[in-house]
């Protein structure tokens, strides 16, 4: 007969609650090396940085545009903040390229 033994503590509601046991982070440890642990988290986290880059260069060249601009009621011509977020964007997508390749290089990942 088995008994379940762990005991449970209540935390603050997630979204997706992550598990804790020691039998499973075992496993975890076991199967699933650092570097490969480590890899996912860069190709999990790494597109959303230039996605924010670009919201927010081009949000605020346009808001920059629309306060230095002439005050007119058609607002601001959207091209320039749109070339900069742009520019700048793929700036930071060959930077995070750079990141995960160099991080694949250190650890001695090799393509399966």
């Amino acid at each position: 007969m088995l008994r379940a033994t762990s005991t449970t503590t209540v935390t603050s509601a997630k979204i997706i609650p992550l598990r804790r046991d020691t039998w499973y982070m075992a496993a975890v440890a076991a199967y699933i090396s650092d570097a490969e642990r480590g890899r996912h988290f860069l190709k999990v986290t790494l597109p959303a940085i230039p996605v924010a880059v670009f919201t927010l260069t081009f949000l605020f060249g346009y808001i920059l545009s629309l306060a230095a601009g002439p005050a007119t009621t058609s607002g601001a011509n959207p091209l320039p903040a749109l070339i900069g977020a742009l520019a700048l964007t793929l700036l930071v997508s060959f930077l995070c390229v750079a990141i995960y390749g160099g991080f694949r290089h250190v650890a001695g990942l090799t393509d399966n």
